[in-house]
């Protein structure tokens, strides 16, 4: 197999659009013994220009011993504490071990700036076994244009149904794909519309027909075409979703966000935050430029700002991109927040319902968490730092 043909496979297996052919070609050349050192390098420079990193075993085996040959990294320390996650992004592992390090020293840890002289006199109910709840996942439910609904993670990864001439596929690690078969005319292309709708404790990645990528977070859905038959690429959000849009100059992407207002990109990258029970709409860009519309105001975003849209459109400079998008990279990033603002995103990604028991404090906290603690773990971190609480079923008091 030529190398540039091991490269375009091994860059669709990491953008979740390789075919059952191309899949069976890449195990055939890994299996070979000999060609191990010429795919690790091919794959290396698709993981280091990708954010996916290989989760088959098959896989993984190759690339471990080529890295193990030709980067040799060091081992982590061991963790200070029992409660800090392990790290299992290969693509973190290799470029960012640094910053692993601190994450693995830092990870769980974080404090009230202004409760330092507060006494250790924290009460909790006991979290038993039985009663802990665990971390949310790949949850999602397609809507297809017919109405029937498909919940995604009760069926085995494969094709799952044709879609105004294309195939629905859902792929591994908690991805959903839209692939063309020149052979298969059904539906003519013409448009028909689907919505991914993520559960409280649920997130999914979506690969829309012009290959621009969607990740949902928590409690939120996307509305789309399954085929892009006009000038404009149209799509509808709710909640909050992180976009990388496929450029395509001629026809410009259009994000409409819970009816209330727009964004305009041609090619670009950037995060919106629309939930309901958050004060404003906030879009929040990476790469590129957005024109974040709303009524009769207007504003462009340039990288690193954010349009906050609460009673009128306002733009804050210097944001800090890699906070608002953590989410999506499996963290907590809860420096400056609130406990009312934590509490929002805990209650949606493990499916709890907090309440208040007297004042709410607005004091901050900083630290940063990786979301595949349970919640346990989370309320052990809580009580550390003098937040006490009662949990009843999947309701969560704070009583202090």
């Amino acid at each position: 197999m030529d190398k540039e043909k091991i490269h375009r496979l091994a860059q669709e297996y990491l953008d979740g659009t390789l075919l059952p052919a191309g899949w069976e070609e890449l195990k055939d050349h890994l299996l070979r013994e000999e060609a191990h050192p010429e795919f690790q390098a091919e794959l290396q420079y698709a993981i280091e220009n990708n954010e996916y990193a290989p989760a088959d075993p098959l896989i993984l085996a190759g690339i471990l011993r080529q890295i193990r040959e030709d980067f040799r990294p060091r081992p982590l320390p061991a963790p200070p504490d029992p409660l800090i996650p392990s790290i299992r992004r290969l693509r973190t592992y290799l470029k960012y071990a640094a910053a692993v390090i601190l994450l693995a020293g830092l990870g769980t840890w974080f404090y009230f700036n202004e409760r330092k002289n507060i006494p250790p006199t924290a009460g909790t109910t006991p979290v038993r076994d039985g009663n802990d709840i665990a971390p949310g996942g790949d949850r999602a439910v397609l809507t297809l244009s017919d109405g029937t609904t498909i919940t995604l993670d009760s069926v085995s990864n494969g094709p799952l149904a044709w879609q105004g001439g294309m195939q629905v596929v859902k792929l591994p690690r908690g991805r959903l794909s839209y692939l063309t078969d020149a052979g298969h005319t059904t539906g003519n292309g013409k448009e028909s519309r689907n919505t991914l709708t993520t559960p409280k404790g649920g997130q999914y990645q979506l690969i829309l027909p012009d290959g621009t990528h969607v990740w949902l977070n928590a409690s939120s859905s996307l509305t789309y075409p399954t085929v892009f038959t006009d000038n404009e690429r149209t799509v509808a959000v709710t909640g909050e979703a992180y976009f990388e849009i496929a450029k395509d100059k001629s026809r410009p992407f259009l994000v409409n966000i819970n009816d209330r207002t727009r964004i305009e990109v041609l090619g670009t990258q950037f995060n919106v935050n629309a939930y309901s029970n958050e004060p404003g709409i906030n879009t929040t860009l990476l790469e590129g430029s957005v024109r974040m519309i709303s009524g009769a105001e207007n504003a462009v975003l340039q990288p690193g700002q954010q349009a906050r849209l609460t009673q009128h459109l306002t733009i804050i400079d210097n944001i800090d991109v890699d906070q608002q998008t953590a989410w999506k990279n499996g963290r907590f990033d809860f420096n400056g927040l609130d406990l009312p603002t934590i509490m929002r995103q805990l209650e949606r990604w493990y499916d709890i319902d907090v309440k208040y028991a007297g004042p709410i404090s607005h004091e901050v906290f900083e630290g940063r968490l990786t979301r595949d603690l349970s919640l346990s773990q989370v309320l052990k971190i809580l009580t550390k730092m003098e937040v006490t609480w009662q949990l009843e079923g999947r309701t969560l008091t704070i009583t202090h």
